[in-house]
């Protein structure tokens, strides 16, 4: 498989310009590694996303771990509300920013999946695949190797883990915090199917 450019707009621009100055390489290659896993999904299903939405919601999906979007509540909420914002003054639609928001605010929960709109879900698919392995197995090894070797995990389970502890000290009713007494996600994170 030959991958294909990302996205190319001034809104995918200022995404990747916003990410890679608050994010580590590492959390900015799991959002592309993001992207990726869930437009290899996309195309496997037939599924028809906006491609540059998917792209820009990947990049931003993870915004809220970052210490300038952090704040009280879940760190999606928080996330998704600080990627609107951007995007609207970036001269974003309604509707684009309004979706992005949608898909960002729900990436962690098992609803994405089911969700009719196909940024929302495959957002959500991607993000599982890198975090835990979980579709993993949808996906060919050469396509998984191309992807990390585009975008290499740099640590990332070690980083986001330390990020996510971070929440649920702080926030012990956040959602992040709920998903870790139910599934026990950090140490699901730490036993992914990735070299690191």
């Amino acid at each position: 498989m030959n991958i294909k450019p990302v996205p190319d707009s001034d809104l995918a621009r200022a995404a990747e310009k916003l990410v890679l100055e608050v994010s580590t390489r590492s959390m900015v290659n799991h959002c592309v590694r993001t992207y990726r896993f869930g437009e290899t999904l996309g195309m496997k299903h037939a599924l028809k996303p906006d491609w540059e939405v998917l792209y820009i919601a990947s990049l931003l999906h993870d915004l809220g771990l970052e210490a300038p979007y952090d704040g009280p509540g879940d760190f999606e909420t928080n996330g998704a509300a600080a990627a609107e914002r951007l995007l609207l003054a970036a001269g974003a639609s309604d509707r684009t920013a309004s979706l992005v928001r949608s898909a960002i605010d729900i990436h962690t929960q098992l609803i994405a999946a089911e969700d009719e709109r196909p940024e929302v879900k495959l957002l959500h698919l991607g993000a599982m695949v890198d975090a835990i392995g979980s579709g993993l197995d949808q996906i060919p090894n050469d396509v998984v190797a191309q992807i990390l070797h585009e975008s290499p995990r740099l640590a990332w389970k070690s980083v986001v883990a330390a990020l996510v502890a971070k929440q649920i000290a702080a926030k012990p009713d956040c959602r992040a915090a709920v998903v870790e007494r139910r599934f026990s996600f950090l140490d699901r994170i730490r036993n992914a199917p990735f070299p690191e």
